[in-house]
């Protein structure tokens, strides 16, 4: 299973040939499942948790959102709109 670090790349890579493509069903279906499977793994369950005190940091502001990578995840959401 890939990591958030090396699927940022990879999207990273994307949008600067300016070609961002949506998954098809398949893979997207299979991914959902893979995610679905590692959620229940205690390393799920502890990103879920880090997660969950991270948003509540940056709606407090004690922590800043990083903006290119915001931007960036903006660009990869609105393809699948």
């Amino acid at each position: 299973m890939k990591t958030y670090k090396e699927i940022l790349v990879e999207v990273e890579d994307e949008v600067e040939e300016g070609s961002i493509k949506k998954k098809s069903a398949g893979d997207r279906k299979k991914a959902a499942k893979d995610r679905k499977k590692w959620a229940k793994t205690s390393g799920g369950k502890k990103s879920a948790l880090k997660s969950k005190k991270r948003a509540k940091k940056v709606a407090s502001g004690s922590l800043k959102v990083d903006k290119s990578k915001s931007k960036l995840m903006k660009k990869v959401s609105k393809v699948y709109k």
